[in-house]
């Protein structure tokens, strides 16, 4: 199996353009996994509601990514959902600075950032930096 054919290959897409795919991918396969086996646990509606739209989101800016050959549109997308609403829910649910997970939700929101460019990137850092702060303000 190529992997060239889903994350791109070097000649038309940029080594940034390509992590942001391998992201996506990765992300995809989460969502997905984590529908069936809510699913499968009947763990409740919300929680796989939730997963498949998910699922669906990542799809569609997968879509824009490699069909389209888009790479501001879906980074921008995936970093404003991933620290405005990825981030504070994922810090509730998991017990804010005292959960195992706080650390990892934090370094996948940088990670998404700093596949930013320019002046992008310094605004994305910085909300990143304040939305954090405010989370754990209100903790």
């Amino acid at each position: 199996m190529k992997l060239e054919k889903f994350i791109g290959d070097e000649t038309r897409f940029s080594v940034e353009h390509r992590t942001l795919n391998i992201i996506l991918l990765i992300g995809f396969a989460l969502a997905v996994s984590s529908g069936i086996f809510n699913y499968l646990l009947s763990i409740g509606p919300v929680m796989m509601g939730v997963s498949f739209a998910s699922s669906v989101f990542v799809a569609v800016i997968y879509y824009f990514s490699i069909a389209k050959k888009m790479y501001n549109l879906p980074i921008l997308l995936m970093a404003t959902v991933t620290i405005f609403l990825i981030t504070p829910a994922m810090w509730f649910y998991n017990g804010g600075i005292l959960g195992g997970t706080s650390f990892y939700i934090l370094i996948f929101s940088s990670m998404l950032v700093t596949l930013l460019r320019g002046k992008g990137r310094v605004a994305g850092v910085g909300t990143l930096l304040a939305v954090s702060m405010a989370l754990i303000v209100l903790e």
